[in-house]
């Protein structure tokens, strides 16, 4: 799923994408202080061995974090209403529903980030990822 959304992101015209292969280590690596702080992420509600929800919750209540107030866009396949509710009151910005297509995904992280994307994929700091599963 990870190479999928790879691909739309460089359809919608972002080319600098940074990955973590799960939720836990989207955290550490979002503490480095070295690393530069990601324009938006981008995970998968239910994720191996933390649920996006739960991401979003911890992302959001550790203030020590200087992304805790990034854009989260979820990419998932759940429609139920109370589980879709409950992930935006924790701290999701926007959930999307798979399949997704590169556009509307260029249109939620536009909507994000508030401004257009860069057509020729040139951006001036990395997208993040949190590991996206089927």
């Amino acid at each position: 799923m990870r190479s999928l959304l790879r691909r739309l992101l460089r359809e919608a015209g972002i080319k600098r994408i940074s990955e973590a292969t799960n939720g836990g280590k989207a955290l550490k690596y979002l503490g480095d202080r070295r690393e530069v702080n990601p324009d938006v992420i981008i995970c998968d509600l239910y994720m191996e061995g933390m649920s996006g929800t739960e991401f979003i919750h911890r992302l959001r209540r550790n203030k020590k974090l200087s992304s805790s107030d990034v854009p989260v866009i979820v990419l998932t396949g759940e429609s139920d209403e109370l589980v879709l509710d409950v992930t935006m009151q924790v701290g999701a910005n926007s959930i999307l529903q798979k399949p997704v297509s590169a556009y509307k995904l260029g249109a939620e992280i536009e909507a994000a980030v508030g401004c257009q994307l860069n057509t020729s994929g040139l951006m001036s700091t990395p997208i993040r990822e949190s590991q996206w599963k089927l």
